[in-house]
């Protein structure tokens, strides 16, 4: 996918598929919108599900995304350069990636969680989230259960003019290891 394209799934399942993206690659100022989606077992070298850079947007409603891994980076979403990622209601269920477990954002970007839900998902750096390079994240009534990750950032790592926002979350049992030590959730 690529040069000002739109993709609409709704109701839509993506199981148990392989590529540098899981399921979907998308680049200049693509829009991909998943209403009531899921997206299972897919594997990928750089989001396990879906990989966006250069303007993209990814809005996810109601939609599920269980046991994607990345080789690399973002075991759901891979997303750089200028890309806005928003997720209401949206679960994010053992996700594994070595950076991101379920998300992996750089470069400009946006990523709004608003009623979302990341369970036990699993990185070296970042359990839930990675964030770097001047992005932005807001996380709004969204819970961050048991996430993993064994270098940093149980639940995130940011770095480099990252902003983040939490209101009304719920941070629970997220660890962060970092030479056998338990470390707080976040790392600077």
């Amino acid at each position: 996918m690529d040069d000002n394209v739109s993709a609409t799934n709704i109701n839509s399942t993506f199981n148990d598929n392989y590529g540098w993206a899981g399921v979907l690659f998308g680049t200049n100022d693509i829009e991909i919108l998943n209403i009531e989606s899921s997206f299972s077992r897919n594997r990928g070298m750089q989001g396990g599900a879906i990989h966006v850079e250069d303007g993209a947007t990814i809005v996810n409603t109601y939609s599920s995304y269980i046991n994607n891994t990345a080789s690399s980076q973002g075991g759901a979403l891979y997303a750089t350069f200028d890309v806005n990622i928003v997720n209401t209601k949206t679960r994010f269920i053992g996700q594994i990636g070595q950076y991101g477990g379920a998300i992996y954002m750089r470069d400009r970007g946006s990523c709004t969680n608003n009623g979302s839900i990341f369970i036990a998902n699993r990185a070296g750096d970042g359990a839930a989230l990675y964030l770097a390079h001047h992005t932005t994240c807001i996380n709004i009534d969204t819970i961050f259960l048991e996430n993993f990750g064994s270098a940093t950032g149980g639940v995130i790592t940011f770095w480099h003019g990252v902003n983040i926002s939490n209101t009304n979350c719920n941070f629970t049992q997220n660890k962060g290891m970092n030479d056998n030590r338990l470390q707080f959730p976040f790392f600077f």
